[in-house]
């Protein structure tokens, strides 16, 4: 691996303050740059109901559900999970309206056993960034 360090400016969305972050570069930087992506504010776009639910899943039918839930363009996350859920979607939502109908959906997918939604009352930390420190 090299030694190799490159500096990289990042805007902050909130006060446009610009900030540096440094990253390491090895020998092939696609080992842990994959690309970038805007970091968006969804709620002055409308989508201020953000939700947590937990899916369970018939056994050996993970992956196939998963699948089809991923194609919904309100899922943002979905983990597969140890506990009492097989599944984690993490989504967002304009209206509880929207929500409803995104249940009932999920609801009817083959294999779905059960569901628990957790709505998101006060985001504390939501970051997409990945932090690195590194001894200098």
């Amino acid at each position: 691996m090299s030694d190799a360090f490159f500096a990289k400016p990042l805007v902050n969305g909130s006060n446009g303050e610009l900030n540096w972050y440094t990253c390491m570069v090895t020998d092939d930087p696609k080992d842990i740059i994959q690309g970038y992506i805007p970091l968006i504010n969804l709620d002055n776009l409308g989508y201020n109901l953000p939700v947590i639910i937990g899916i369970r899943i018939s056994h050996g039918k993970l992956m196939e559900v998963e699948k089809k839930i991923s194609k919904n363009p309100h899922v943002y996350d979905i983990y597969d999970t140890t506990g009492d859920w097989d599944a984690i979607i993490v989504a967002r939502f304009k209206s509880r309206d929207g929500l409803n109908k995104f249940i009932k959906g999920v609801l009817s997918v083959e294999h779905v056993e059960r569901t628990m939604t957790f709505l998101v009352l006060n985001v504390v930390k939501e970051e997409k960034r990945v932090l690195l420190k590194f001894k200098g």
